[in-house]
């Protein structure tokens, strides 16, 4: 695939409805990095979790992705998982949204985490 590309959908063929919706992650080495911010960095042990044997992306993750975004389902989103994030994973994600997204209205509600 071109190196520009972020995102893969997947369907059976062109008359059938979107299966899957892949975001691809740019990774350096050994470390994730985040597509609109390259300063942002996690090391690859601790951005992809493997449960129950699916790799995803670590919450705090997921949730950088949203803060640009604003809608209500992705507030909702950040308050079901600010109680499971530990505090390395909150000062993370709040340290992340204030480089990445200054103005994201998150930046209130993650500095007072």
């Amino acid at each position: 695939m071109p190196e520009d590309r972020q995102q893969l959908w997947l369907r059976k063929n062109a008359a059938s409805p979107w299966l899957l919706d892949i975001l691809l992650q740019p990774v350096d080495g050994e470390h994730w990095v985040f597509k609109r911010d390259h300063r942002i960095r996690m090391p690859m042990a601790d951005a992809v979790l493997i449960t129950d044997g699916i790799a995803h992306l670590a919450p705090e993750l997921v949730l950088l992705h949203k803060a640009h975004l604003c809608r209500p389902k992705d507030d909702v989103d950040l308050e079901a998982t600010l109680p499971h994030l530990d505090a390395r994973a909150r000062s993370w994600l709040a340290d992340a949204v204030r480089r990445a997204v200054p103005d994201s209205p998150w930046n209130d509600r993650l500095a007072n985490t």
